[in-house]
């Protein structure tokens, strides 16, 4: 068997590679070995048929077998599995699933496709009925079929990634008790800590509970060989099922055994038009490497949207073009429940690892005016590089707008934009959708004053640190008396706002302050007040408020 352009995986990229080669050479001999029975589905929404939003199963094929050679005339071979690659021949071995016969496939280009697979955990049970990991069409069919059979009331999730959470509130939607372990001592990893407090305090709202810090050790089996407890190295959990949602791994076996080179980060590396290190084997989606334009540094982001554009790049040059793709800072994004949670670029401590000099700012905006109805908060953390006051990366966390404004901020890190051009960005304003300066003009003008020197804060880590060493802090809660009694830092003062100018007297002007509110707007307010029109010599702001205070809280009766 004989094919011009054959392609190993018929996923994201694999399949739009398939069509976007066909569009630029309609004459194109064009073959796609899939091995299992699907191609071109929706993954992504694999967590939404869980829980009943998606009711049929057959809403996530977007394309068949049979429209692609209908439409686009590709010959699609699903259950064929490729056991081999042949460099010098150009030949493949492919086995038929369905018949168990070998053949053997020449190609003139090849694109390696084969995604990557969920990371298994080698423990006792691991194999167990009723221990699932969700990557597939057959992963989804097969975790919603047993929830309806089997009726299990306990789930345990092992993995607090977005994946994880998803599946978390699809499962809660299903009826069903849900706890997550993680080994980190936090949720969301992709996030700072701080950030991701937020998203867990949400969470625990919600009854899912977490144990976060502990390994899970077994999953241990009743006398029918199901799954009855999640044991970890801290306790046993009952669970009538289990998730498995502890990552994935490039799948890079074929290409490894072809002696294709394979990058630092574990997956396959390829130039920017997607060529091997084979002038006849292209790769892409989520089995190779690319460059992070943020860094310029080689990464893994197994994203269906980069999948997707890489797939474009290598049909279009396997049919004879020369087009580039030109890297990734990758921007991830979830719903869980009504809450919105994103990120683009580097994270604070990814920049510092990197060595990064980094200004980071936290800023809590409302989404749209709050005179109109329904205004929401949304929480915003930026870091932008000192020297050149180039916008690194951004987290967001709100409920309403968030996909707005992380696409802003993706585009921004595209552009290589400072914070001094996020502050003259000229944003769409209207009172149902964002407040005349948008949160991104205003994370812009915050870094800006902190670059300046205009606004010194202080973030919640350095002040917890202070406070378990004992340190005689002078700490000024400026809310009103009301917020300041549902919830305050212990060993605070409270002087509200408005009555800053005539009870200033009270505190030590040689002495730091450090002001404090619940999102950090106010007590910004407070301090500049301190520092330009009362004199103080050295005063900070809480950054972030409280919502990300991560030390003790009291309320006072």
């Amino acid at each position: 068997m004989e094919s011009e352009f054959v392609i190993i995986g018929g996923n994201a990229s694999g399949m739009k590679a398939a069509a976007r080669a066909r569009r630029c050479n309609p004459n194109l001999q064009i073959t796609v070995f899939e091995k299992g029975d699907y191609v071109s589905f929706a993954g992504c929404g694999l967590p939404y048929y869980i829980s009943g939003l998606i009711e049929d199963s057959d809403e996530l094929i977007v394309r068949s077998p049979d429209w692609f050679k209908e439409f686009l005339d590709l010959d699609v071979k699903v259950n064929h599995r490729v056991e081999g690659i042949n460099r010098k021949a150009r030949k493949l071995v492919v086995r038929d699933l369905s018949t168990d016969c070998i053949l053997h496939v020449t190609y003139r280009k090849l694109l390696i496709a084969t995604g990557a697979n969920p990371i298994k955990l080698p423990i006792e049970g691991a194999s167990s009925r009723g221990v699932f990991t969700i990557k597939s069409m057959e992963d989804g069919s097969n975790l919603r079929d047993f929830i309806s059979e089997r009726k299990p009331r306990k789930a345990v999730i092992v993995g607090a990634g977005l994946i994880g959470l998803e599946m978390a509130e699809s499962l809660l939607i299903s009826g069903l008790d849900v706890s997550i372990v993680e080994k980190l001592e936090q949720i969301l990893p992709i996030l700072d800590d701080d950030m991701a407090f937020l998203v867990e305090k949400y969470l625990k709202n919600k009854s899912i509970k977490f144990f976060l810090g502990e390994s899970v050790r077994a999953f241990d089996e009743d006398a029918k060989g199901s799954i009855s407890y999640v044991e970890t190295d801290k306790r046993k959990i009952a669970a009538g099922l289990a998730i498995i949602s502890i990552g994935v791994k490039p799948e890079v076996t074929l290409a490894r055994e072809a002696g294709l080179e394979i990058g630092e980060t574990g997956a396959i590396r390829v130039n920017s038009k997607m060529y091997t290190c084979d002038p006849n084997i292209l790769a892409a989606g989520d089995c190779v490497e690319t460059v992070d334009f943020v860094t310029g540094r080689p990464i893994w982001a197994p994203l269906g949207s980069t999948a997707n554009k890489q797939g474009r790049v290598a049909g279009e040059n396997a049919a004879g073009g020369e087009v580039e793709f030109g890297g990734v800072a990758p921007v991830q994004i979830a719903r869980l429940f009504d809450l919105s949670v994103a990120k683009a670029g580097l994270s604070e401590i990814e920049a510092r690892k990197l060595d990064f000099d980094i200004e980071v700012t936290f800023t809590n905006s409302w989404d749209h005016p709050q005179y109109y109805p329904g205004a929401r908060i949304i929480t915003m953390k930026t870091m932008v590089n000192r020297p050149d006051h180039r916008l690194l990366g951004c987290q967001i966390v709100g409920e309403r707008g968030v996909d707005k404004r992380i696409d802003v901020m993706a585009t921004a890190l595209y552009k290589k934009m400072t914070c001094d051009d996020l502050s003259k960005l000229d944003l769409a304003y209207a009172p149902p959708y964002s407040p005349a300066l948008d949160s991104i003009i205003t994370a812009g003008n915050v870094a800006l004053n902190k670059l300046k020197g205009a606004y010194v804060s202080i973030n919640g880590k350095d002040l917890l640190q202070r406070m378990m060493r004992g340190e005689d802090l002078q700490l000024v809660d400026v809310l009103q008396p009301k917020l300041y009694k549902e919830c305050h830092i212990p060993k605070s003062t409270n002087i509200p706002l408005n009555e800053l100018w005539k009870r200033s007297n009270e505190l030590d002007r040689e002495k730091e302050v450090i002001t404090i509110c619940k999102y950090g707007i106010t007590s910004y307010h407070a301090a500049r007040f301190l520092k330009e029109r009362m004199s103080f010599k050295d005063v900070k702001s809480l950054e972030g408020g409280i919502i990300v205070w991560q030390g003790p809280t009291e309320k006072s009766i």
